[in-house]
Order: structure tokens, then C-alpha cells, then sequence
């Protein structure tokens, strides 16, 4: 049991210590950042590359917790800095397990994980595509305006969203809850999302989709919100990358002045804007009926079904691309979040105030709903997502 909460209040240290030390995530030395398989979520025990940080990253992390011995710990690692950091590499080097470690690097593990000390921001937020999701009236002109047929994106609704309109919702929304560092992987991308090169740039010439790497030095020179992306075939990141790791065989290697070389060599023909633009701020009330007369059912992590008394009748949340939500718990615990606010919806509460309202009263949900165990915490960034994919949602923006 010591040793249990030793690892946790250490894990809890490092993460503390980011914010001091200007970094966005931190990686000790010697974890074991791959899976025994994707169904297995321990350590791989055979074959294993200990991660080791290049010199240049290499940090020291001192904190209060005491090893066995009374004296403090000392923890070294790479210390991935605030920014607009690129993970960068061949195919089969490594790229996406360390950004699963480090999406994952908002939680506590146990001990022999072998993610022990691998830690990232709080607010740290999963982005990827998700077309078919629900939309209802998100700002998401920052990305994408002018759409044909006069179709306002400043209050934004659809049922189908596409590769690009929901990439460019998800990041609304999480900045509108308080995403403070965006985590994106170039394969489960939408590519006209993330670029636009100066090819396609010639050839179509109304485009209504501003790409992500024109918007992503703003994010976070207007709002300090920093971005952590694994690119394979995207060369534009280069130039706007503060920080590039290189993987190769599995070990990290700092690149960042070899890409800007040569990005030098080859530059971005995308525009490069000067303003993030605006983060929407919205109402949000779920109408009565909307989640069914019936106890919900939670489908692990990957569904929410809602059911009417007419068998026919089904309401259904798809939350699979919510990657950070990893407990059955958590789904249980959204379930309630919903009928919270529908229940509370009077207040007229925004998006960010629910946030803060879900922050402080989480605990307390299992006494406001006379329910019992199969409950695990889950940010509000999680829960404020699954809302948002409620359909029948209603939603008006601040004026």
C-alpha cells in the first residue's frame, strides 16, 4: 500500500512541477512507454527499449515525496516544453506510443506500469476526427468560414459532421472548457484540416477551411495553449515548431534545429495567421425527454444509450473518440453529468461555468442521485464532450 501511494504521489508531484518548469509533459528516464498488446494494457516485458531523453531535454524534476530510505526524490527525464512541439520519426520507431504515453499522462498509474513517471498537463486535450458526430451552434470560424450556400460556421450545426468540421468542433469546444495543450496524431487527422500545400493552394482557389498549422502559433502566443503533434508526411510543422523529437528505434532525439534548417530550405507556402480568432462561449440545456424515460446504459467507453418506454425509441451517444475517457466508471459518471444538467438547466449556465459547476460537485453526484459505486473520476473536459454529443442538445451562444 505504501509503495501504491508512493508512485501516486509522486506522479501527482511531477505534474505539479510542469507549470514551474515551463513544460507541457514530462517523460522519466528508464519507463517503458510500450503495451505487452493493444489488449493488454501492461508493460511489454520482452524486447523493451528503456526510454532514455537526448541531453538537450534532459530535465530534473526535485519533489517532497520520500523514498523508502526518508530522502527526497530526484526524478530525470525529457521535459517537453511549452509550445508547438512535433514528434516526428519513421514508421514503426515509436511516434504514436509516446503520445499515447503522454494523452494518457493526465493520469496516475500503478506501480510496474512502467508509465510511472510520465506526466503531462491537466488540462491536456486529445483531438482527433470524428465524422458523423453531432454539432450543435459552435463558433468555429477560426478554421473554417464561407461555406457554400451562405452557411454561417459562427453558430455552426450539423448532424453529420465531416473530417474537418468536427476536428475544428472538438478544439472549440475543449478551448472553451479550458484545454490548455492540444494533443493530435497526423493518422487519425483529417489531412485538409492539418495542411494545404502550396499545390492544392494553386489549384482550388475558394477554400473555405483555414488549416490548422496557419492557426496553431497563435493558439498559443493569444491563449498559451501549447500543441504536442506526431507528424509523418506533414512538413509544414516544421517551421512553426518550437520543439521536434525525433523517435529512431524507439529512442528520442532533438531534431529542432536540424528541422529548422531544413524548413529554411523549403518554406511554408501557407499563409501563417496573426489571430487565433474567437473561442465561443455557449448555453447549453438538454430539453426534457431528450435522455429517454428509462435508465441509461453505459457501453463501456465506447456508447451511452438512452431508452424510451416505445422499444423502438433509442437515444445513442458514440463517446469512442473521446480517447481519454479509459474507465467504464467515467461513462457512468458522464451518464449523471447529463441528467444534471438536465435537471439544473435554469440557470442558464454556459459551457465554462458547467465545467467549473461538474469540477466542484463530481463528488457529490452519487448523494444527488442515490446512486452507488461503479463511478470514476473523469475531468470535466470529458464530461462537457460527451454533452456535447448528446443529439437534442440545445445550445445558444453569449452574446
Amino acid at each position: 500500500m505504501w509503495k501504491h501511494l508512493r508512485t501516486v504521489e509522486l506522479q501527482t508531484a511531477l505534474r505539479n512541477s510542469l507549470a514551474e518548469k515551463g513544460l507541457v509533459a514530462f517523460v522519466g528516464n528508464g519507463s517503458v512507454l510500450p503495451r505487452a498488446s493493444g489488449a493488454a494494457p501492461g508493460p511489454m516485458t520482452e524486447g523493451v527499449v528503456p526510454f532514455q531523453s537526448p541531453e538537450s531535454l534532459e530535465v530534473t524534476i526535485d519533489t517532497p515525496i520520500l523514498s523508502e530510505d526518508g530522502t527526497p526524490i530526484s526524478v530525470t527525464g525529457m521535459g517537453i516544453p511549452r509550445g508547438i512541439v512535433v514528434i516526428t520519426g519513421g514508421g514503426f520507431h515509436g511516434k504514436s506510443t509516446l503520445l499515447e504515453a503522454l494523452q494518457l499522462g493526465i493520469y496516475n498509474v500503478i506501480p510496474g506500469d512502467g508509465r510511472e513517471l510520465v506526466v503531462a498537463e491537466p488540462n491536456a486535450y486529445k483531438v482527433r476526427a470524428e465524422d458523423g458526430r453531432s454539432v450543435v451552434c459552435t463558433d468555429i470560424t477560426p478554421f473554417i468560414s464561407e461555406l457554400p450556400g451562405g452557411k454561417l460556421t459562427s453558430s455552426f450545426s450539423t448532424q453529420d459532421a465531416s473530417g474537418s468540421t468536427s476536428m475544428a468542433t472538438n478544439i472549440q469546444e475543449a478551448l472553451e472548457v479550458g484545454a490548455t495543450a492540444l494533443i493530435i496524431d497526423e493518422d487519425t487527422s483529417a489531412t485538409n484540416f492539418l495542411i494545404r500545400d502550396h499545390i492544392m493552394q494553386e489549384l482550388v482557389r475558394s477554400e473555405p477551411i483555414t488549416p490548422f498549422v496557419s492557426k496553431v502559433t497563435a493558439l498559443f502566443t493569444e491563449h498559451g495553449v501549447s500543441t504536442i503533434i506526431v507528424i509523418g508526411g506533414c512538413g509544414d510543422y516544421l517551421t512553426p515548431a518550437t520543439t521536434v523529437i525525433g523517435m529512431e528505434s524507439y529512442l528520442p532525439h532533438d531534431w529542432t534545429s536540424r528541422a529548422h534548417s531544413i524548413s529554411e530550405k523549403y518554406p511554408n507556402t501557407t499563409p501563417i495567421a496573426s489571430t487565433y480568432g474567437s473561442i465561443p462561449s455557449r448555453i447549453l440545456t438538454i430539453p426534457p425527454g431528450a435522455l429517454g424515460d428509462k435508465q441509461p446504459i453505459p457501453r463501456g467507453t465506447d456508447k451511452v444509450v438512452f431508452r424510451f418506454n416505445r422499444h423502438e425509441d433509442k437515444t445513442d451517444i458514440d463517446i469512442s473518440a473521446l480517447e481519454q475517457l479509459v474507465e467504464d466508471g467515467q461513462t457512468t459518471l458522464a451518464i449523471y453529468a447529463l441528467q444534471l444538467i438536465q435537471k439544473d438547466s435554469a440557470p442558464n449556465l454556459t459551457a465554462e461555468a458547467w465545467a467549473k459547476q461538474l469540477s466542484e460537485r463530481r463528488v457529490n453526484i452519487a448523494r444527488e442521485f442515490k446512486t452507488r459505486g461503479n463511478m470514476a473520476a473523469a475531468r470535466p473536459l470529458e464530461l462537457l464532450a460527451v454533452v456535447n454529443r448528446l443529439r437534442g442538445l440545445q445550445v445558444r451562444q453569449v452574446s
